[in-house]
């Protein structure tokens, strides 16, 4: 499934602290900026989950919310385990999207599903249980 369509063209955003230097995802020495095209090109899971996480710790500005739900949500519909559970922790919490429980709930099964231990400790804090893949 080709999602090119779907994803929007990005601009590099660089700005300059008062002091001169370079702030914002390219000073962090991430190399995000460089991984644009290609996120943009194949749909890559774990670059799409790491663009979602530099757009939630902010990197020298506000942090993005709605920006950073948009990448994890691609990367979650791919299967990304991480970014599944940074997608119900959004909706647990409430960061950027409406808080939604049901939806919190859903996406910590699929993570749990693959094993990942803290979305599995979040439902068994509910009372749920979930057999994982293996």
């Amino acid at each position: 499934m080709n999602n090119t369509s779907k994803l929007p063209v990005l601009q590099p955003m660089r700005s300059l602290s008062a002091d001169g230097q370079q702030t914002g995802l390219a000073a962090r020495g991430l190399d995000m900026l460089g991984a644009l095209p290609q996120v943009q090109e194949d749909d890559t899971a774990d670059l799409q989950w790491k663009l979602g996480c530099e757009y939630l710790k902010g990197n020298g500005s506000e942090s993005d919310y709605a920006w950073a739900y948009y990448w994890f949500s691609n990367a979650a519909h791919l299967g990304h385990v991480e970014a599944q559970f940074a997608l119900a922790s959004m909706y647990e919490a409430g960061t950027g999207v409406k808080q939604d429980d049901a939806q919190a709930i859903a996406w910590y099964q699929k993570a749990a599903m693959q094993g990942h231990a803290w979305a599995t400790y979040n439902l068994d804090m509910r009372g749920i249980r979930v057999e994982t893949q293996e």
